[in-house]
């Protein structure tokens, strides 16, 4: 599920906002009946646009923390065109072994690369990715089950008396 707001802005009229740091809302999740969260898992995605292509290459840094644990640097591919854009999943692993967990914030500080320019604006989506599994049942079989297993451990042993 996307965090909110999505195309979060980082860099505004080429600078950076918020002193080069902000936060998205990831909403919290609900594993279904019977099944416990295994891995909770981020994707990213940073992108940044200048329309004049004549002021130098740019590149934008982005490193994040979430209550898991950090991630990054994550490094836009460098240029000088709009749209250069860098890309990477499943930042934060991470295996609660909960039902539910709540909303949490995601915090991202954006950077400029040594020696290059900010660009006019860059932008970054996060998306929380929940992973679950049905719970393991426990170890007792069912009663029918275990006279089922019962019954034939009987039988086996008066065969092994009868030979």
């Amino acid at each position: 599920m996307s965090c909110t707001p999505t195309n979060q802005t980082a860099v505004e009229s080429g600078v950076l906002v918020n002193s080069g740091s902000t936060t998205v809302s990831c909403a919290g999740f609900t594993a279904p009946s019977g099944s416990l969260i295994t891995n909770v898992s981020f994707n990213f995605l940073g992108t940044f646009s200048d329309s004049d292509n004549s002021n130098g290459t740019h590149q934008l840094i982005f490193n994040g923390t979430t209550p898991w644990g950090s991630f990054g640097p994550l490094a836009t591919t460098s240029g000088v065109d709009v749209g250069s854009t860098g890309t990477q999943t499943g930042l934060t692993p991470g295996a609660p072994g909960v039902n539910s967990i709540a909303a949490f914030l995601v915090t991202v500080t954006t950077s400029g690369a040594d020696g290059l320019v900010l660009p006019e604006s860059g932008q970054y989506t996060v998306r929380a990715v929940y992973t679950y599994e049905a719970e393991q049942q426990s170890g007792v079989p069912e009663p029918s089950t275990l006279a089922l297993v019962g019954g034939v451990l009987v039988l086996a042993g008066i065969r092994k008396f009868r030979s």
